[in-house]
C-alpha cells in the first residue's frame, strides 16, 4: 500500500512539476488516472457504517425529540452543537474496536456538524459522509504529491481548482439518488464505490 502511494505520489507530481494551475488543468485526466481508486471502501467497510448509522440515527433521533425551543437551541447554539457532536464521535469510536482511519474521523465530524445544524436525518448524513470521504481522499493524494514540489502550485489552488471541482463531479445526482437506497439496506457501500471508480476511471475533465 505505502509502495502504492509513494508511486501515485510522485506520477502527480511529475504531471505537476514546472506548470501554472491553468497549466496543470489540462493534464487533469491524465492526473486522475493515476489515482486508484476506492476511496470509501478504503476507509469505511460496511460493517463500520452499519455501526456507525446505528449510533448516529440514534442520536439524531434524540435531539429532534426534544421540544421545539431545546433542539433549536442546540442546532443553533454552536458550543452546544459540538457538545453533541463529540458525544457521538465518542460513541462511534467506542463501537468501533478495529480503529477509525483519520479521514473517516474528520468526515464523520463534518457531517454531523451539517447534519445537526440543518436539523436533518440519516439520509442527509449518510450523503455528506460519503461526499467528505471522497474530497478528503482526493485532497490527501494530491498533497502527497505537492508536498515535494519546491514552487509553483499550491494546495489551496489545488483544493479550489482541481480537488472541490472533482469531488462534486464525481457525486453528482447519480451517485446522490442511491443514497437512500444505502439508508434503507437495499444497496451497498461497494455499489456506490464502484460507480464512483468508473466516473473517475472514464473522467475527461472539467
Amino acid at each position: 500500500m505505502g509502495t502504492n502511494r509513494a508511486r501515485i505520489d510522485k506520477s502527480i507530481e511529475n504531471i505537476l512539476k514546472g506548470k501554472n494551475i491553468e497549466e496543470a488543468k489540462l493534464h487533469l485526466p491524465e492526473i486522475t488516472s493515476t489515482i486508484k481508486t476506492g476511496f470509501i471502501e478504503k476507509e469505511i467497510s460496511e460493517q463500520v457504517y452499519q455501526s456507525i448509522i446505528g449510533v448516529v440515527s440514534g442520536k439524531l433521533s434524540k435531539i429532534y425529540d426534544l421540544d421545539e425551543d431545546k433542539c433549536k437551541e442546540i442546532t443553533s447554539d454552536f458550543i452546544k452543537r459540538e457538545q453533541w457532536i463529540n458525544e457521538i464521535m465518542e460513541l462511534v469510536e467506542q463501537d468501533n474496536v478495529t480503529g477509525i482511519s483519520d479521514v473517516l474521523l474528520k468526515a464523520l465530524k463534518i457531517a454531523l456538524g451539517e447534519t445537526v445544524k440543518a436539523e436533518q436525518n440519516e439520509t442527509y448524513f449518510v450523503e455528506k459522509l460519503l461526499y467528505e470521504i471522497i474530497f478528503l481522499s482526493l485532497e490527501n493524494t494530491m498533497q502527497g504529491a505537492l508536498e515535494t514540489l519546491e514552487e509553483g502550485i499550491t494546495i489551496p489552488q489545488i483544493r479550489k481548482e482541481f480537488i472541490k471541482p472533482l469531488a462534486d463531479k464525481l457525486f453528482e445526482e447519480d451517485i446522490k439518488t442511491e443514497i437512500p437506497a444505502l439508508v434503507l439496506g437495499k444497496t451497498t457501500l461497494a455499489v456506490i464505490n464502484n460507480k464512483i471508480a468508473d466516473k473517475l476511471k472514464n473522467f475527461g475533465g472539467f
